[in-house]
């Protein structure tokens, strides 16, 4: 009698799971594709969001596996058992079941990524149009296309008409058309970078500080590898004004314009040659012959001392440095590779 109404009590449970199971079994292939479609959403998680996902993450995931156990791997689990209790017959391997499974698994997986293009623009599309921006952002990220309607417009003027160094160095107008000054011991003392776009006047600024900068008797060095036809003229003219020298080198003349080591002392050419051939000890075994080096290029720094006003080409050209050609090859090469540029 127990054992009636417990299992009276259990049917309906195991009607539910048979015809459940029943209903996995016929719809192997719709299993199989939804498989397909939903397991990527497994492999784009990363670690630590397997633990911390939302709901509806876990719910697809766990969706996922069931159709994965019940589509596409379905034919194997019913192969095995079908073995186990055929007894002695022979039960063929569902190839073709699995192989159309695993068809519509991997069709499964070509529509989740189509789907993932189509759509995810689209949810993009409606998540913006659902924001209204405010008029009080500050701080925003800025279209590089609109950039230059965010700039006020630059205005023409006479720069000389606003340097006074007693109000400080002149560095531009305001937008109000104010001249903005920094005091020159900030100046002197800071650093400053000049950036911005082909033909922004990136050469008309600098020209400008550069000026007064000579003007405040700060020693101006320009490196220009792109030869500006002007800022010569505008240099030679801030020196004309404040009293000083202006000397300009055009590395691309073949005229000897410079004596690199004109007034040098024999002790400090020796450092030259020892740091610009690095002869110095490296903890090698070439460390053993750079002695020699060494020596030579100590010896080869006298030269300097009997003839104050001589050159590289003339320490090369001198007897000692010609003497020494084949037994120390190393310092004879480099510093006739260094006089290359003086020999006659």
């Amino acid at each position: 009698m127990l054992f009636d109404r417990i299992s009276r009590s259990l049917s309906p449970i195991v009607n539910g799971a048979l015809y459940f199971f029943e209903f996995l079994q016929t719809h192997q292939m719709i299993l199989a594709l939804l498989s397909g479609v939903m397991l990527p959403f497994i492999f784009l998680l990363r670690k630590d969001e397997h633990q911390n996902a939302p709901f509806w993450k876990k719910l697809i995931i766990g969706l996922s596996m069931l159709c994965f156990l019940f589509g596409t791997i379905a034919p194997v689990p019913v192969w095995f058992l079908q073995r186990m209790y055929a007894g002695r017959e022979e039960i063929a391997i569902p190839l073709l079941g699995w192989s159309i499974s695993l068809a519509f698994t991997a069709a499964g997986l070509i529509l989740h990524i189509l789907l993932r293009r189509v759509i995810s623009p689209e949810l993009d599309k409606a998540k913006r149009s659902l924001v209204k921006k405010t008029g009080m952002e500050r701080d925003g990220r800025t279209d590089v296309r609109k950039v230059k309607e965010l700039l006020p417009q630059t205005a023409e003027y006479d720069p000389f008409e606003y340097i006074d160094l007693r109000k400080g160095i002149f560095i531009g107008l305001t937008k109000d058309g104010e001249p903005q000054y920094i005091p020159v011991k900030e100046w002197q003392t800071q650093h400053a970078d000049i950036i911005g776009t082909t033909g922004a006047g990136k050469g008309v600024a600098s020209g400008i500080l550069l000026y007064q900068s000579i003007l405040a008797g700060e020693g101006v060095f320009v490196l220009d590898p792109k030869n500006d036809e002007w800022a010569p003229h505008l240099y030679k003219k801030a020196c004309e004004d404040a009293g000083k020298p202006f000397v300009l080198i055009d590395l691309n003349k073949p005229e000897y314009q410079m004596n690199l080591i004109d007034g040098i002392t024999a002790d400090y050419l020796e450092e030259l040659f020892v740091a610009g051939f690095s002869l110095a000890e490296k903890g090698e075994a070439a460390d053993f012959y750079r002695i020699d080096d060494r020596k030579a290029a100590r010896t080869a720094a006298q030269f300097v001392s009997q003839n104050p006003s001589s050159t590289i080409r003339d320490i090369y050209n001198g007897e000692y440095v010609q003497g020494i050609g084949e037994t120390i090859k190393a310092f004879h090469g480099k510093t006739e590779e260094l006089a290359m540029g003086f020999v006659e």
